[in-house]
């Protein structure tokens, strides 16, 4: 799996594939976002959350 393949799928596809193979890197915060960091295969993916879903 490439990153331009990847960002063909559409965005539960990508999510699946985050959640099931992705290595969970670093966390960050901002005031408005929680920040999730991902190594997908040979690249990186940045997974943005707020509202209820911060934790």
């Amino acid at each position: 799996m490439t990153a331009q393949y990847f960002n063909t799928l559409d965005e539960i596809d990508q999510l699946n594939l985050v959640f099931t193979y992705g290595a969970d890197v670093a966390q960050r915060n901002t005031e408005e976002h929680q920040i999730t960091l991902f190594q997908l295969f040979s690249f990186y993916v940045e997974i943005f959350s707020s509202g209820d879903y911060m934790q």
